[in-house]
């Protein structure tokens, strides 16, 4: 113990607080238990969720009472999900064109992650809806609460902009 503390002191000094701080999380979930899969989350066949993103709170991250700026969590969100819907659909050119009533349920704080689950909710003909989801994760005890829940729809288009059809060999797989 002594030994992790001189440690920590050290790179303190050393590396700043961001490097001690990594650090320290390391420490204290190296006992942690992982999921049973490495990015599945889910309670039934049909109900998957998929884990796609996950983003440390910082200092910067914060607004005016402490809690994680609205705004952040918003573009982490969109982010997040154009990359999903990129990956479901085989294809880069996916564009926002709709997110749905977004709901700030609990406030997340700084040293908390915030952990950025998806899953395909429908596939129409040139769009895709996906169910985002974060939480804030607590690393001290691995316990995660909703902040944020909401359909975010994107639609693929071609080079000039106008929409065009999402290939059937996905539709078939989500649509089952």
């Amino acid at each position: 113990y002594l030994r992790e503390r001189l440690f920590l002191m050290h790179l303190k000094r050393q590396f700043g607080l961001i490097m001690w701080f990594m650090v320290f999380i390391i420490l204290k979930t190296k006992n942690h238990r992982p999921m049973t899969s490495q990015n599945i989350v889910s309670n039934s066949a049909n109900d998957e969720w998929e884990l796609i993103n996950t983003h440390p709170i910082k200092k910067s991250d914060l607004g005016f009472h402490g809690n994680l700026f609205g705004g952040k969590l918003l573009a982490w969100l969109d982010a997040s999900a154009a990359g999903f819907a990129m990956q479901i659909c085989d294809s880069p050119r996916m564009v926002t064109i709709k997110i749905d009533e977004c709901e700030f349920k609990k406030a997340a704080k700084e040293g908390q992650l915030i952990k950025i689950y998806g899953k395909v909710k429908e596939i129409g003909t040139t769009s895709i809806t996906i169910y985002m989801e974060a939480r804030a994760h607590n690393v001290y005890n691995g316990k995660q609460v909703t902040v944020l829940s909401t359909n975010i729809k994107f639609v693929r288009i071609d080079e000039s902009g106008d929409p065009i059809p999402i290939s059937d060999r996905v539709k078939e797989r989500y649509n089952k």
